[in-house]
């Protein structure tokens, strides 16, 4: 009866200890996202910024591509990085009956839904 008891405290605490180190990673996974996320909000506020300063907008139903490397060209965004991960990014513009914009980034260990390569 005692190595029984012995036995269900031991598998206990392994299991806490698991239980405890995963929750751990994926609260540092989720902390790192969120920097991923206000990434993709800066660029998105620059892309904005730029369109409405240049009046750089696209025609009805049509699509405008706004790069990372046209923001920076123009001051409009400085870098495009978390930690020492550098990103490539691009906001699309869209005109329906208001215009909408939308952030993509690329990076090492994060890629918004729906980025696309070769956009230039």
């Amino acid at each position: 009866m005692n190595k029984t008891k012995i036995l269900f405290t031991l598998w206990f605490i392994i299991v806490v200890m698991i239980l405890g180190l995963l929750t751990t990673i994926g609260f540092m996974y989720k902390k790192l996202d969120k920097e991923y996320q206000k990434l993709e909000t800066k660029l998105l506020t620059s892309g904005e910024n730029y369109s409405n300063a240049n009046s750089y907008y696209p025609e009805d139903n049509l699509e405008l591509i706004i790069t990372k490397d046209e923001l920076v060209s123009s001051s409009y965004l400085d870098e495009l990085k978390v930690k020492n991960d550098v990103c490539d990014g691009y906001v699309l513009v869209t005109k329906e009956d208001v215009y909408h914009y939308k952030a993509y980034i690329k990076c090492k260990n994060y890629e918004t839904d729906g980025y696309k390569d070769n956009i230039k």
